[in-house]
């Protein structure tokens, strides 16, 4: 079988020690704009643009028909079209809603982010003990 070349994506360095890296604990992929979005244990919420490794690997599909070993096309890393920090808390999951272009993300500490996909904050769930209400902060 073909192999590809495997490449590390890194946009920041997080608050963690310096020898860590981030661990992603969740993504999502957009087919129509060809954008994954990835969550991670530092807080972070990176989306990045696929179309350029998408694209190669489909140009390469003559040059990976057949059984053998070697490696195959030239690395071609994603273009990181956003980055924002998510919160304090690692974020644990997310998921896209694209009929009302949003992101949401659960954090560690119960919270639920809502954003636009290109990274403004929408509103927030706070999830308060059993015995009182949720609370929701919306902003405009």
């Amino acid at each position: 079988y073909p192999f590809l070349v495997i490449t590390q994506w890194r946009c920041f360095r997080s608050e963690k020690a310096a020898d860590s890296v981030p661990v992603v604990t969740s993504m999502c992929y957009v087919p129509e704009t060809s954008r994954l979005y990835c969550v991670d244990d530092s807080g972070y919420v990176s989306a990045w643009q696929m179309e350029p490794v998408l694209t190669d690997w489909f140009e390469d599909t003559e040059r990976c028909r057949g059984l053998h070993s070697e490696v195959v096309g030239k690395p071609v890393k994603p273009v990181l079209g956003l980055c924002w920090r998510a919160g304090i808390y690692a974020v644990i999951h997310c998921d896209v809603v694209p009929e009302m272009d949003t992101l949401t993300t659960a954090q560690s500490d119960g919270s639920i982010f809502l954003w636009t996909l290109k990274g403004h904050l929408k509103g927030v769930l706070q999830q308060s003990p059993a015995s009182q209400q949720p609370l929701w902060n919306f902003f405009p």
